[in-house]
């Protein structure tokens, strides 16, 4: 994890993407905007571990449609690096690159779903990830701070603090937040099935999406 000299603060926000969506755009404003970052980085999963038995689109088309996603939005980047390694894209081994790649002068927050987090011991070397960045853990309006808290508690030594609701890591520089928004329902499963019957993309991703998708018949 970067020391206290940091001076960037850069989220990451890995995924699938297939396709990118709305509600990617809407956590990643969100958590840009809640945490003051400095720029705020999506890394499409070139193997997704969790889905290796599944056939999700290539590589480059959702890559594209990401890029396609964030023009115009200079604080949005988007990175291939996990295209260039090969077995399953896990999250430890890309924030592990990414903290070398920028070195201490930066701080990762590695931003997460907290459907996702609960379930983050049963990631690869899940006790690093607090090591290699802070987390943001995307709560719904009902969650269990208790569920919440015992997951933390396998991650390191935290103490919570109520009023900014963050762990507070005791031990080394660091901090676990708990961030709460609104929820944006929508999946790109519900997409793709839109997709597939022809239905409206409008309501669900960018323009520019929606045309890529259309022009290239995906997801029929």
């Amino acid at each position: 994890m970067a020391g206290t000299g940091a001076t960037r603060k850069i989220g990451v926000l890995g995924g699938t993407f297939d396709p990118v969506h709305l509600g990617h755009l809407a956590v990643a404003r969100f958590v840009l905007a809640r945490l003051q970052l400095d720029e705020f980085l999506f890394i499409p999963a070139a193997r997704p571990p969790h889905k290796l038995h599944t056939n999700p689109t290539d590589f480059q088309t959702r890559l594209a449609m990401l890029r396609l996603a964030l023009r115009g939005a200079p604080e949005f980047t988007v990175s291939d690096l996990e295209a260039a390694r090969t077995g399953p894209s896990y999250s430890v081994d890309t924030l592990d690159e990414l903290g070398r790649f920028y070195g201490p002068s930066v701080r990762l927050l590695f931003v997460i779903g907290l459907d996702a987090f609960l379930e983050v011991r049963t990631w690869k070397e899940f006790h690093r990830l607090p090591q290699l960045a802070d987390l943001a853990v995307i709560s719904r309006p009902a969650y269990s701070l208790e569920a919440v808290s015992e997951v933390v508690a396998d991650l390191g030594n935290y103490r919570f603090d109520p009023t900014s609701s963050c762990w507070n890591a005791l031990e080394v520089d660091g901090c676990i937040h708990l961030l709460s928004m609104p929820p944006v329902e929508i999946s790109s499963t519900m997409i793709r099935q839109a997709a597939s019957a022809g239905a409206d993309l409008s309501p669900m991703v960018p323009p520019a999406v929606a045309a890529y998708i259309a022009e290239h018949q995906l997801y029929r």
